[in-house]
């Protein structure tokens, strides 16, 4: 009887030993109970770009178009001025990477015709010129909605220059691309209407109505769409071809 006694505790030992408190060594960690190990294998994809060109293969003075782009941010107007003047002479006569830029560099050329320093902004107008001078109207559809819907909120801005400076790019844009402009010209003639019945100064007047020449031109004898609620204009006004944007 005592054998069989003996037995049976040294069997209720062996099967309670998972819970028993375990020994552990002085600077050793006892592993967690039922801990699971995960290891996770990571590789890296490389995905081409839009145009099938990476953006970094042409570089100017050490940096690619995306780096000046994002350096047109910068806090500092200098800064902010020299970033774009570096765009600009990077893309004079490169239609290929004004291209397969074009979605944020219009973008930001949307930004940047409101920036509240005026030699951020005459820097701008140099870039608005030299790319809407060289991009097609056909690359430029996609982006122009955006483009022309900045240009609205510019004229409507409490700054005069950023107003005037608004003038200046939507005539650059007229200019270039009047066919692909004119199909979403709502927003901008509503606001340059609401610009012109407040706006007091002689000079900034002959500059809207230059814009306006343009505009009566584009349509020539034709009648004007009526988008203001008012009576169609017919565009039979003499306007003087001597009408030049300085």
């Amino acid at each position: 009887m005592g054998k069989n006694k003996r037995n049976k505790s040294s069997k209720a030992k062996k099967t309670d030993s998972a819970f028993q408190k375990k020994k552990v060594k002085v600077g050793k960690k006892l592993a967690k109970f039922s801990e699971t190990k995960i290891s996770i294998k990571t590789r890296k994809i490389l995905l081409p770009t839009q145009h099938g060109q990476k953006d970094d293969q042409q570089v100017f003075k050490g940096k690619c178009i995306s780096e000046y782009i994002v350096g047109s941010k910068h806090t500092n107007c200098n800064q902010r001025a020299q970033n774009i003047l570096n765009m600009q002479e990077m893309l004079s006569n490169n239609v290929s990477l004004i291209v397969a830029n074009a979605g944020s560099l219009i973008e930001r050329l949307g930004i940047l015709i409101q920036d509240p320093e005026d030699n951020v902004r005459q820097v701008a107008m140099v870039l608005t010129r030299t790319v809407m001078n060289q991009i097609k109207s056909d690359d430029l559809i996609p982006f122009i909605e955006v483009f022309i819907t900045q240009l609205s909120s510019a004229m409507l801005h409490i700054n005069k220059g950023v107003q005037k400076t608004s003038i200046n790019a939507l005539y650059c844009l007229l200019q270039n691309h009047i066919s692909v402009t004119m199909k979403s010209s709502t927003p901008f003639l509503s606001s340059l209407v609401t610009l012109l019945s407040t706006n007091s100064s002689k000079n900034s007047t002959k500059e809207y109505f230059k814009v306006l020449a343009m505009i009566l031109r584009f349509y020539g004898k034709s009648e004007a769409p009526n988008f203001f609620g008012m009576p169609s204009l017919k565009a039979k006004t003499r306007v003087s071809n001597s009408c030049t944007f300085v």
